[in-house]
């Protein structure tokens, strides 16, 4: 079924849990019977995680790459799962839904395409859960890849009556900022000594419903949770600066999850700034390149 859901403003809290009537990380058997009688060279990838791929065969075809994507998803939606909710197209923060991979310089374009649904069930976003693709930028548009990492939520029953938006409360917070005092290293703690030894304030960011059912290496019985980003500080104030992504259950309001968003990495390179050598007017003095200590940068084109 092809839907494209807003959340707006409703929680549906999440009761009940039957184990999933497929092994952790495994294909629907029947489905993926059916795909080898249709699809001769078709392969499969099942392992120990939610991790799954379907490839080697054409899949599916279509009017568009995404439309590939759909045609397949409609007709073999349960080969990751009994019930699986529905699907809808992924964006990056930047508006993007589909990229393209290999790009040709002969032809001018790239080879392929890949793009995301993301798996919601009930319009609710399954945290980190959905189906990658990719398809071949020719005439047919052919999909070749169909990578999963799917939650199947079989027998979960959800009460409606449950409303309202998604608030991070008091006793969230207070479980975010002992996590995050714990999580300070030395350098951190010296830095804010040196400041006056008060924490800075605690910044709450994008919160909203997602399912929770654990991790692609540890499943868990699906829920009701709030994903939002906590951050204290700025990158000014390193290194006591501190941003994590958590998501906390809507029934208990116990952490889930907790990652740190910071990841501390060696890049080679300077940083360079162009100023005036005088005390001139900008126009009069010449210009000369001074190191500059500190700064933000971004690494471009890199993974």
């Amino acid at each position: 079924m092809r839907r494209i859901t807003k959340i707006a403003g409703r929680c549906l809290a999440l009761l009940g849990f039957a184990s999933a009537s497929l092994v952790w990380g495994q294909i629907n058997p029947q489905v993926k019977q059916q795909l080898l009688e249709e699809s001769p060279g078709v392969r499969f990838y099942e392992g120990e995680t939610t991790n799954r791929a379907v490839y080697g065969a054409v899949l599916a075809e279509g009017e568009s790459a995404v439309d590939s994507a759909w045609n397949y998803v409609n007709r073999w939606q349960r080969t990751f799962g009994d019930d699986v909710g529905s699907f809808v197209l992924s964006q990056n923060v930047a508006g993007e839904s589909v990229h393209g991979v290999m790009f040709d310089r002969n032809l001018g374009k790239h080879k392929f395409s890949t793009f995301r649904f993301q798996q919601v069930y009930n319009g609710v976003p399954v945290f980190r859960s959905g189906i990658g693709f990719l398809v071949r930028n020719e005439p047919g548009f052919p999909l070749v890849m169909a990578t999963a990492q799917v939650r199947d939520l079989f027998e979960s029953v959800l009460d409606p009556n449950v409303v309202g938006e998604p608030e991070v409360n008091d006793a969230i917070r207070a479980q975010v900022i002992a996590a995050m005092d714990q999580s300070m290293n030395d350098a951190a703690r010296l830095a804010r000594q040196k400041s006056g030894g008060v924490a800075p304030a605690l910044q709450i960011a994008d919160p909203q419903f997602v399912i929770w059912a654990g991790t692609d290496q540890a499943p868990a019985p699906p829920e009701m949770a709030i994903s939002f980003t906590a951050s204290r500080g700025a990158p000014d104030t390193f290194p006591d600066y501190q941003k994590f992504l958590y998501v906390a259950s809507v029934a208990t309001g116990e952490i889930r999850l907790a990652e740190n968003q910071i990841v501390h990495v060696d890049v080679t390179g300077t940083v360079d700034g162009r100023v005036t050598s005088g005390n001139g007017a900008a126009v009069c003095d010449p210009l000369t390149t001074r190191r500059i200590p500190y700064g933000e940068v971004s690494v471009v084109g890199g993974n």
